[in-house]
């Protein structure tokens, strides 16, 4: 069975980490180099990650060279590739639930929740925040997994 890899190779890794410190800082960099596993059992693991080639050249400088549609997908693998080398974001979650009960011929319990998140450090998501259409694809994945 084959899945995208999810490693990448020695020399893309440097010049990633590399980039991360020069674009944003060295607070940005993950302390370690990350090394991901496949979740998918029996993966063909022999190839690189999807990642743009060397040296990395941002989606601005590339802008003048690549159709749109070409330079949202080439965006997508740069800030993906970048994100997966850099720090966790932190932040602090306030959550607040409620709960009544009513009363008469039909009594019913019912509670509401509700959350919002501050963050304090963007880390990853300096380079890469996650749109809607990604979360859902990730909920369809979990969801629909037997």
């Amino acid at each position: 069975m084959r899945t995208d890899a999810v490693t990448l190779g020695a020399e893309a890794l440097g010049a990633v980490r590399d980039e991360i410190r020069s674009s944003y800082g060295e607070p940005y960099l993950s302390s370690e180099p990350r090394e991901y596993k496949s979740k998918v059992k029996n993966a063909q693991e022999a190839h690189e990650a999807i990642r743009p080639s060397l040296p990395l050249r941002s989606p601005d400088q590339l802008a003048s060279e690549l159709r749109p549609n070409e330079l949202a997908l080439y965006r997508l693998i740069w800030q993906r590739t970048l994100a997966s080398q850099m720090s966790d974001t932190t932040g602090t979650t306030l959550t607040v639930k409620m709960g009544a009960t009513s009363t008469g011929t039909n009594p019913a319990d019912c509670e509401f929740s509700a959350s919002g998140t501050t963050i304090s450090f963007a880390g990853y998501r300096q380079a890469y925040q996650e749109t809607d259409d990604d979360a859902a694809e990730e909920e369809r994945k979990h969801c629909c997994q037997t």
